[in-house]
């Protein structure tokens, strides 16, 4: 894994960036955000648990990443979000709903649809290249003190 090592935290800090930036862009401008969540394609009453609710789990996220006892969670949710929210956007590259406004923050704004689903797998495939590298480095390191690798 020691060759790997900088792949592995390259992956840890990109995915941080990525899940912190949103979430501050979206606080830092709360109105748009709000507005996108409002016309968003789902249930009206989902609106206040999406808008408190997605800055908070991309915040924690991000920090969980960061903080070494919590990567796995980290990782773990990276992965899951990244899915989510591919699948979210895959729905409208392929007009699933009929208008879907971006609830995307900062430069995520300016990218179309089909870009925006191309970077959102390329970081899918990388949280889950980063949660492999986790449990590789587990494994070695509870291999080398003398414990069965499990």
């Amino acid at each position: 894994m020691k060759k790997y090592q900088w792949l592995y935290e390259l992956i840890i800090y990109l995915m941080a960036l990525l899940f912190l930036y949103t979430a501050a862009s979206k606080l830092m401008d709360m109105r748009y955000f709000i507005r996108a969540v409002h016309r968003q394609p789902f249930p009206r009453a989902a609106d206040p648990f999406l808008i408190i609710g997605v800055p908070i789990v991309e915040l924690i996220t991000g920090f969980a990443l960061l903080v070494v006892k919590m990567r796995k969670f980290g990782l773990i949710s990276s992965v899951t979000l990244m899915f989510v929210f591919s699948i979210y956007v895959g729905l409208a590259v392929f007009h699933v709903f009929k208008k879907v406004p971006c609830g995307c923050a900062g430069v995520f704004q300016s990218m179309g649809w089909p870009e925006h689903l191309v970077f959102n797998i390329a970081f899918l495939a990388l949280a889950i290249i980063g949660l492999k590298f986790h449990v590789i480095q587990k494994r070695n390191i509870t291999v080398g003190k003398g414990q069965p690798a499990i």
